[in-house]
């Protein structure tokens, strides 16, 4: 896509599955990327809690519901209020989707993220139920030699609509400095 569209480097971002992608690809493809801003990026840091992946078996991967997914999301941000129209899109996104061959993401490997020479912004949740955020946020920083790794306080897994201001404002000062 970035070589049809004759972009020569980019900035990506991404949150959850989003997050990992955007790792995956500045770890594979750094010539093409200025920068990455990683929103809680799932297991990229650490494997998944088991908590989280019994959680999420059912209402996501094996048979999603409404109401199965309206309590999985209400059991990920730890009872938070979202904005409904965001909740909406989330359900009707996952319930639209075909089975395929899932993307299983996995942590990367102390080389791979040694080696990740792209910059790039973390921010977890402080309260991500999807692994321990500070356990993640420190093998961020002892691997990644251009991170800026930022715990959210009081925000879970869905750090992106809890804390949008402050996310918001983060990663474009981030994305536009270059």
């Amino acid at each position: 896509l970035i070589e049809n569209l004759s972009v020569r480097r980019t900035n990506m971002a991404g949150v959850s599955l989003g997050g990992w992608i955007t790792l995956d690809f500045a770890i594979r493809f750094p010539d093409l990327v200025n920068r990455i801003g990683l929103l809680d990026p799932a297991a990229s840091l650490s494997t998944v809690s088991p908590t989280f992946f019994l959680h999420s078996l059912v209402p996501i991967m094996i048979h999603p519901t409404r109401r199965g997914l309206v309590r999985y999301f209400r059991w990920l941000t730890r009872g938070k209020t979202t904005n409904a129209d965001w909740g909406e899109l989330m359900v009707k996104g996952i319930m639209s989707l075909k089975p395929n061959r899932p993307l299983r993401p996995k942590p990367f490997t102390d080389g791979e993220l040694r080696g990740c020479s792209v910059p790039a912004l973390l921010l977890i949740g402080g309260a991500s139920l999807i692994y321990d955020p500070k356990k993640a946020l420190e093998r961020a920083r002892s691997l990644m030699p251009s991170v800026e790794a930022h715990l959210v306080e009081g925000a879970s897994h869905g750090l992106n609509y809890e804390r949008a201001d402050l996310v918001n404002s983060s990663l474009i000062a981030f994305l536009e400095n270059l």
